[in-house]
């Protein structure tokens, strides 16, 4: 059975701790975070997990939103991140993944 978890970080880096217990705990296939208040799309990818992301937007000089998923990297086949101008800015990441 695949595992697949969903998170509001409130900001990666200081849950970074707990992601990772997230992770060793329930091995997941994937993790999809929102509010990960990261200025890029690069993160520190283990062997195990890669992630693609859209980052946060800084506005009156606060990031806000960011999202991204974390997916186990034998799982991975394509990915492809984009942004899908709305209303409001939406963020989008899509990742094609065999299970």
């Amino acid at each position: 059975m695949s595992v697949f978890i969903q998170r509001n970080m409130r900001g990666l880096q200081v849950t970074r701790e707990e992601l990772s217990l997230l992770l060793s705990q329930y091995d997941p296939a994937a993790v999809c975070v929102q509010e990960t208040l990261l200025r890029s799309n690069k993160t520190d990818s283990s062997t195990e997990y890669s992630y693609y992301g859209v980052p946060a937007v800084e506005n009156n000089g606060f990031l806000h939103g960011g999202v991204g998923i974390l997916v186990k990297s034998t799982k991975t086949l394509t990915n492809s991140c984009t942004t899908i101008p709305a209303c409001r800015a939406l963020h989008l990441v899509l990742v094609g993944m065999k299970l």
